[in-house]
């Protein structure tokens, strides 16, 4: 899905793509700017003892009160909270399902997205569209495709 507000490019080539934020590569991404931008931050001094730094990471970290990385998880949902509340307007769905390998955060996930949902959505979809992680975690997709073979073709 692409938003002209953002410019960073993609591994596609393109610019404005939802997953230079939404992603754990678009978070890991936002980290590694922080990190430049502020290189005596916790954030940094973790990546120059561990000499990487995962969306796990990033996680726990703002979950134990690391500044840089909640205003990281705040952007990432406010971005995917406003994504989902313009793709509710057009479909209008009863449910949506968060899942990938960001899913894995779970509630931490859920609760700043669902805020950034209610925030951008019209009230009459908010007040009927549930947001929930996958129950299947990243695996979600993979065991889809499996099923559809397995009932379509074999």
């Amino acid at each position: 899905m692409k938003f002209i507000h953002l410019t960073r490019f993609y591994n596609c080539g393109r610019t404005g793509c939802l997953e230079t934020i939404a992603s754990a590569t678009g978070i890991v991404r936002q980290a590694m700017e922080l990190m430049a931008e502020f290189p005596e931050s916790n954030l940094a001094s973790y990546y120059n003892r561990n000499g990487n730094i995962d969306t796990e990471a990033i996680f726990y970290m703002a979950k134990t009160g690391d500044k840089s990385c909640k205003q990281i998880i705040d952007r990432t949902a406010d971005v995917l909270g406003y994504a989902l509340a313009s793709a509710a307007t057009l479909i209008n769905p009863s449910k949506i399902i968060i899942g990938g390998g960001v899913s894995n955060a779970r509630e931490q996930l859920l609760e700043p997205v669902t805020n950034a949902f209610r925030k951008h959505s019209l009230p009459r979809i908010s007040e009927v569209c549930e947001i929930k992680i996958a129950e299947l975690g990243n695996d979600a997709g993979i065991i889809g495709a499996a099923y559809l073979v397995k009932k379509n073709i074999i």
